[in-house]
């Protein structure tokens, strides 16, 4: 398994277009039904700082997300929006879950 987390934060003007942006991948995701990719994001109580966690089964389930037509849409919008904070990638290491990961 393969879990990274990412937080960015972007200007306030920005908050909505990259949710809108992230949903776009979210339901690309959806739609293929992959199950080896689990995917969700978030905002924290400033509603500018986004928090990304994504667990891949395996490198070929992580290859797919970069493969889609709106992660790298949204990947090019978010840099030229003007970030407040660049994206901090942080793998992950699982220790445990109370839910079956893969």
């Amino acid at each position: 398994m393969i879990a990274v987390r990412v937080q960015y934060t972007v200007r306030p003007d920005y908050a909505d277009t990259n949710a809108a942006n992230i949903q776009a991948v979210m339901d690309e995701l959806q739609t293929l039904g992959r199950p080896g990719i689990r995917y969700s994001a978030f905002t924290l109580a400033d509603g500018v700082t986004f928090v990304h966690f994504a667990m891949f089964a395996s490198k070929e389930d992580q290859a797919v997300l970069g493969q889609t037509a709106a992660f790298p849409k949204f990947q090019t919008a978010l840099k030229a929006s003007g970030l407040v904070s660049p994206p901090d990638a942080q793998p992950l290491t699982a220790v445990g879950a109370s839910w079956e990961v893969f």
